[in-house]
């Protein structure tokens, strides 16, 4: 009787210890910048300063960072709802309007694809993202998941 509590009792140690590992590695990532809204569902709206500009974003979900890039001409409200609750149930989504568009401001720098990405590259900086999954939608091509985890920086 005695080594069945000792068994229970080290199996619950080890869960507990298992959880507070995960809750660990797993931090929310916190908001930079300004909040200037929300969505239809409820989401906060942010903008933070980077690469020049003020760049909008919103945080949804819990876990693994995950950056979601709406090509061009599209905004991050054009991701289907249906996508974002799938996968913010395994992430935490950074969703973002590309430089002049939606909330994102733009200024007189001519766009590039490396602009595009140092804007992306600004904004997890700003949210001090070392690594992040991205995830990239374009003139209706299939999505692709990426896992990276070269630094965040040229």
């Amino acid at each position: 009787m005695h080594m069945k509590k000792t068994t229970t009792l080290f199996v619950s140690l080890f869960i507990f210890l298992a959880i507070g590992v995960f809750s660990v590695s797993a931090q929310q990532i916190q908001p930079s910048g300004k909040s200037i809204g929300s969505d239809k569902q409820g989401n906060a709206i942010y903008q933070v300063p980077a690469n020049g500009i003020e760049i909008g974003y919103k945080l949804i979900g819990y876990g693994e960072p995950l950056v979601m890039i709406m090509g061009l001409g599209g905004t991050m409200d054009n991701w289907p709802q249906e996508i974002i609750e799938s996968l913010s149930k395994k992430y935490q989504l950074i969703l973002l309007d590309n430089r002049g568009m939606g909330y994102t401001k733009t200024n007189e720098t001519m766009f590039t694809y490396k602009l595009f990405a140092d804007d992306v590259i600004g904004l997890l900086n700003a949210l001090k993202i070392k690594k992040a999954n991205v995830l990239g939608y374009s003139r209706g091509m299939a999505c692709t998941i990426q896992k990276s985890n070269a630094p965040l920086d040229f």
